[in-house]
């Protein structure tokens, strides 16, 4: 190999890349856990409803839920929908936008999910819904602590 080259920085080592890549995971080899919704709430038949963690600890959650028995939320309600395990908690509460279904289906809203400290995940609709949700569906991911 020649090393008296002249280049303009953009280019890496090969030890370079491999120290970078040595930061990266593959997603798909993360261990999954089923999460464990409140009573009334159920995962979404036909959709993943799971959490994992990396070992840099960013928690990767997909959340896929309905109401049991079907019927809709309030309009305006904050619903806790389930709560994270010690381990999968963020330092701090935060927000991420979610999709909020209503039971006769067809119609969506937008919402957002906060998640807090405690580990506490709950959806909380935007206040121009017209009618109650049962279906919520939200993805994100965080820094555990």
């Amino acid at each position: 190999m020649n090393d008296n080259h002249n280049h303009d920085n953009r280019y890496y080592t090969e030890e370079e890349i491999d120290t970078k890549l040595e930061n990266k995971i593959n997603v798909g080899e993360l261990k999954r856990y089923t999460v464990q919704y409140v009573q009334g709430i159920n995962a979404r038949a036909g959709y993943e409803s799971y959490y994992s963690k990396t070992d840099n600890n960013t928690v990767v959650f997909c959340l896929t839920c309905e109401r049991t028995d079907g019927t809709d939320f309030p309009d305006k309600e904050t619903v806790t929908i389930a709560t994270f395990p010690v381990g999968f908690r963020p330092a701090k509460s935060f927000y991420l936008p979610c999709v909020l279904h209503n039971a006769g289906g067809g119609i969506t809203y937008p919402g957002y999910l906060t998640i807090y400290s405690n580990g506490t995940i709950s959806s909380i609709p935007f206040r121009n819904m017209t009618t109650g949700y049962n279906k919520i569906s939200g993805f994100g991911t965080f820094q555990a602590v």
